[in-house]
């Protein structure tokens, strides 16, 4: 009798463990299968996004069209600059951006709350196209700042009134982890006419030591807003800005975006959670051919989070490619 319950108590605990380790699977899967559908939904919305915003564009001024997309949970933010459209969102394993490129420059704001959106989408006088109904355009778009420990830094955001009616009572204010180290005046003038334009400053100081993110979100009265991203890099000047510890490689997201005559690449590379040091060189490679620059979008490369692109060539030499690859050092 003896053996008999030690052999039943065995089996029990093999059994148990057998069932944990399958609860355990059964709940990665799901979260795997969750993420994998949050990112198709992604893709799905920006690249309808960036295809009905093109259509508008072609049929010129005043042209005007409302798209329904369906939104994932988990969007941390979508940032318009320039002709291109960021999402990104969280998922299980981390974060995951998604882009698209649309010919003409684009403005407004995108809802990031889960769920379907019906988006207006107009292309104005001066030939933007603009997404839902919002007044302002905040420029520049993103800011990068990269500041040694102990000095300080600023930028200048201006904001442009694209409505046809006054705007008034402009506030900015700052939100994630840059506010630790930054301050904002307030838009001068608080108001201004259509077309007319107002800026604040953003002041950096440098301590402590650390990799910083956030927006800056300007509002009116009339409930319309705009907003710039802003990242920023403090660096121990008594080690040297490179992180000579950091052997992990940055993170780097690929989008092919299409347009009447080219394929452009363009690409983002992130070291600020794998070491945080300023990326030096985005390169690509095609179907595992020789490695090519990119050109940063900012000009220069000097902070943990750049933007490049390159040329990619004419359609048909893209079309017939097996394969892309970007790096980043």
């Amino acid at each position: 009798m003896g053996l008999r319950g030690a052999s039943s108590l065995e089996y029990l605990f093999l059994t148990g463990i057998a069932l944990s380790a399958l609860a355990l699977i059964i709940v990665i899967s799901m979260n795997t299968g969750s993420d994998s559908i949050r990112v198709t939904q992604a893709k799905d919305s920006v690249e309808k996004l960036g295809l009905s915003a093109d259509y508008v564009y072609s049929l010129g001024p005043g042209s005007r069209e409302t798209v329904s997309v369906l939104m994932p949970q988990g969007i941390e933010f979508i940032s318009i600059s320039s002709n291109r459209i960021h999402m990104r969102i969280t998922l299980s394993s981390g974060s995951s951006d998604v882009y698209a490129k649309a010919n003409g420059k684009l403005l407004g704001k995108i809802p990031t709350s889960a769920g379907a959106h019906k988006i207006t989408i107009t292309t104005l006088l001066d030939g933007s196209v603009l997404f839902g109904d919002s007044s302002l355009d905040c420029s520049p778009a993103r800011i990068s700042q990269n500041i040694p420990f102990g000095g300080a830094g600023s930028s200048i955001v201006t904001i442009r009134n694209i409505a046809q009616s006054d705007v008034s009572n402009l506030s900015a204010s700052r939100t994630g982890s840059v506010s630790n180290i930054s301050t904002n005046s307030q838009p001068s003038p608080s108001s201004i006419a259509p077309n007319g334009t107002s800026t604040f400053t953003l002041q950096f100081t440098g301590s402590p030591v650390g990799i910083y993110s956030g927006i800056v979100e300007v509002s009116a009265s009339n409930g319309t807003s705009c907003f710039t991203e802003i990242s920023a890099n403090v660096y121990n000047q008594t080690v040297s800005q490179f992180n000579a510890s950091d052997n992990m490689p940055p993170s780097v997201t690929l989008a092919v975006s299409p347009n009447c005559q080219d394929l452009g690449l363009s690409v983002m590379a992130d070291d600020t959670n794998s070491g945080g040091n300023a990326i030096t060189r985005c390169e690509y490679q095609v179907d595992a051919g020789s490695w090519n620059y990119m050109l940063p979008d900012d000009i220069s490369y000097d902070s943990p989070l750049e933007y490049a692109h390159a040329p990619l060539g004419a359609r048909r030499a893209i079309s017939s490619a097996t394969s892309f690859m970007p790096r980043a050092t």
